[in-house]
């Protein structure tokens, strides 16, 4: 992983493609991070532990999930209805009360 890094960043930089204070800061500060989160990580319990990153796994699909059922939303067919995606095929809400 850290020779694909390295080989990706020189690709950029060859390329001048690259923005090295803002490269250098966001590593220096996603390194800290990741010390400084798995120090707190080992003082939590593995049981809470396992309940929190189920939690924040659920929260990021919601994230993610939100915007793009909302541009669907957004988005009315010609009888005044809203379609929305659930899973690989759209259902007709019909949801009249929405303007």
């Amino acid at each position: 992983m850290v020779f694909t890094s390295i080989s990706g960043t020189y690709s950029h930089y060859r390329e001048n493609n690259l923005v090295l204070r803002i490269g250098l800061a966001t590593g220096l500060f996603g390194a800290i991070g990741a010390f400084v989160g798995s120090w707190i990580a080992d003082l939590i319990l593995g049981s809470t532990l396992k309940w929190f990153t189920a939690g924040m796994m659920v929260l990021s699909a919601v994230l993610l999930w939100f915007p793009s059922i909302y541009k669907v939303w957004a988005a009315r067919s010609k009888h005044g209805s809203l379609r929305f995606a659930v899973g690989p095929s759209f259902l007709d809400c019909g949801m009249w009360w929405v303007k």
